[in-house]
């Protein structure tokens, strides 16, 4: 005779990893969010210390996949971005960059030789902070270094900038970036680069 059991104290494998899953998603939602809000509080100060050293711009960009290990799961995507500059005298400033992203493409189950499934890029926050090079009265440039976050993950990364501020006062800026982020697939640990067009507005 067979042993009764209950079966409703065995553990609900596909339920756990849906829980697994969604719990790994509210952490970077909550991420993002962090960096959202304090966004939010460092744009309001801005506002309040219009003749300070201290320049914030808030941009809205357009991202566009250049290489990556599964360039169609991540061709493109928008962002939004907050630069942190602290103008000196001189024509070199410090400069801090935050975004946040979302990458679109196909999404497909790309999977390896050996049968790994290699991940998608859906989500990204950075932090990359570097020297800021005053050209000209409306020319910047900018090379900064710092840490992407995706996947549950940090890499590597470094970004060269080019701005032009395209009004007399300064407050409207255009600004391309490109951004390689290295050993971005965990698989092959081959690297990730982006090209961004952004539109901005310094406080």
């Amino acid at each position: 005779m067979q042993p009764f059991t209950f079966n409703f104290l065995k553990p609900n494998t596909k339920w756990m990893s849906s829980f697994t899953q969604l719990n790994k998603k509210l952490r970077v939602s909550i991420s993002y969010l962090s960096i959202l809000m304090l966004c939010i509080v460092l744009t309001g100060n801005a506002v309040a210390q219009k003749n300070k050293p201290l320049k914030i711009t808030l941009l809205g960009q357009g991202n566009f996949g250049v290489y990556d290990e599964t360039l169609s799961n991540n061709s493109g995507g928008i962002g939004l971005g907050l630069n942190i500059a602290y103008h000196l005298k001189g024509k070199v400033h410090p400069l801090l960059e935050l975004n946040g992203d979302l990458f679109a493409g196909t999404k497909e189950a790309i999977v390896n030789q050996d049968g790994r499934i290699y991940e998608s890029k859906s989500q990204m926050g950075s932090i990359y902070a570097g020297p800021q090079f005053q050209l000209s009265k409306r020319f910047f440039a900018s090379t900064t270094a710092g840490v992407s976050f995706f996947n549950d993950n940090a890499h590597l990364g470094i970004r060269p900038s080019l701005g032009y501020q395209f009004t007399p006062n300064g407050h409207w800026l255009l600004k391309t970036s490109f951004t390689h982020i290295f050993k971005a697939e965990a698989i092959s640990e081959n690297p990730f680069g982006y090209l961004s067009l952004a539109i901005g507005f310094r406080f």
